[in-house]
């Protein structure tokens, strides 16, 4: 099996998926844990920003009015929280295409930090 390091750091996940102008929201599981929950929210403002927490479903990062053509990006890191016993890092970028039915193209990598 191969290993992925950043800056010799491991990989932990990393990974895509499309989500609808519907959907709002997806959870990344690791060894049947939730572990990492992606939101998305729009306040009708028009200021970006990303805010992470820690909750009951783990670590969940809310990306407000996020995401552009060009694509946009937030990341962070967070300390040792259930099956990862290493502080981790995140990066989010997202992509936003489409007008009328727009879809978030969304990639997300963890890491160790």
């Amino acid at each position: 099996m191969s290993a992925i390091t950043i800056n010799n750091k491991k990989v932990l996940f990393s990974g895509q998926i499309a989500l609808s102008s519907r959907q709002n929201e997806f959870t990344v599981e690791i060894q049947g844990e939730k572990l990492f929950k992606v939101r998305f929210e729009n306040d009708g403002i028009g200021k970006s920003f990303g805010l992470p927490e820690l909750t009951d479903d783990g670590i969940v990062v809310t990306l407000n009015n996020f995401g552009h053509p060009l694509g946009m990006t937030v990341n962070g890191s967070f300390a040792r929280f259930g099956i990862l016993s290493k502080p981790t890092a995140y990066t989010i970028v997202v992509h936003v295409i489409g007008d009328v039915e727009p879809t978030r193209l969304v990639a997300l990598t963890l890491s160790e930090a």
